[in-house]
């Protein structure tokens, strides 16, 4: 098999162990056509050959074109698909190769954003085409905001020739940063300085973000200290949140064991266990909880002080 899955990560990833899967870009399996709009600058050709500026989606590489100066890649980078895809790129000139928007994702969570691509020129003999340094992509990786501040960026520096292919992983590690202005999407661009017009050709594959930490849990708010006296103030442990579609608060005394449930935000802690009053004392909490409209589930932890 000509080139193989493995490569080289030279860039940020996530811990092992860690990581959800939040977009996957895979360019699919069997029969394909041009990307949505927007997507990129350059022209699809249906041609397993592309020229300069033009683009396909296919299963291959094919190794006859151009006389022969293109490695036979047999299959994308995805493991376990059958005839699956990949971006073949013929690029004549610096410039915007690729850009989505990824959307919904969360301040503050680190996300790491990561692609693999091989370069399919072959080595060309030194002075071939007039050029002392081969013509090779150099990419740069760019986390942007709909507004155009860069939050992140990577350059991959020369994805050189190789004498076989050989998939690369290139990525980097970002987060959205609190703003007054609620901004859960991101625009990722890759930008290839290089020179084309002989050489510059190479396919992507494999596009995918992930997230890595937690979402910081929005507009949720349990109070440290509550008074179950009976007075008509304070007597119940509020937990202040709203469109909750899925929720689990749960509260432990000193020694871990369970005094208190609640499947239902308007059901909440009197401070009593079994009927009878609790001792007072800090108790710890723990709560799960998803909004309406979003698949995301949230985890939050804290500490309440019980007083008579």
């Amino acid at each position: 098999m000509a080139g193989g899955r493995g490569g080289e990560l030279t860039a940020q990833s996530c811990d092992a162990g860690s990581g959800n899967i939040v977009s996957s870009r895979t360019f699919g399996a069997g029969p394909a056509g041009a990307l949505p709009e927007g997507f990129t600058n350059y022209t699809y050709v249906p041609d397993d050959c592309p020229n300069d500026g033009f683009y396909t989606v296919a299963d291959f590489v094919n190794g006859a074109c151009y006389t022969n100066s293109w490695h036979h890649v047999r299959e994308d980078h995805t493991p376990g698909d059958v005839k699956g895809n990949m971006l073949l790129i013929n690029a004549p000139y610096p410039g915007e190769i690729y850009r989505e928007t990824l959307r919904g994702l969360c301040t503050k969570a680190t996300y790491n954003y990561s692609f693999w691509m091989v370069n399919f020129n072959i080595i060309f003999p030194a002075g071939t085409c007039g050029f002392e340094i081969p013509n090779d992509p150099n990419i740069t990786l760019q986390i942007e905001l709909p507004n155009g501040r860069v939050i992140g960026s990577f350059v991959t520096g020369v994805v050189s020739r190789t004498t076989s292919p050989v998939w690369r992983s290139f990525g980097l590690n970002f987060s959205i940063p609190a703003m007054p202005e609620e901004i859960t999407d991101v625009v990722v661009r890759l930008i290839d300085t290089g020179e084309g017009g002989c050489g510059n050709d190479f396919a992507l594959d494999d596009l995918v973000l992930k997230r890595c930490t937690d979402c910081e849990s929005p507009g949720v708010y349990v109070p440290d200290v509550f008074t179950p006296n009976n007075d008509g103030i304070n007597d119940v442990l509020d937990i202040y949140l709203s469109n909750v579609a899925a929720f689990e608060f749960m509260v432990y005394d000193r020694w871990g064991s369970v005094v208190f449930v609640s499947k239902d935000p308007s059901v909440k802690w009197d401070g009593q266990f079994k009927g009878v009053a609790s001792p007072e004392g800090v108790y710890t909490w723990s709560m799960t909880y998803e909004f309406t409209g979003s698949p995301q589930r949230y985890t939050k932890n804290g500490r309440v002080a019980l007083l008579h």
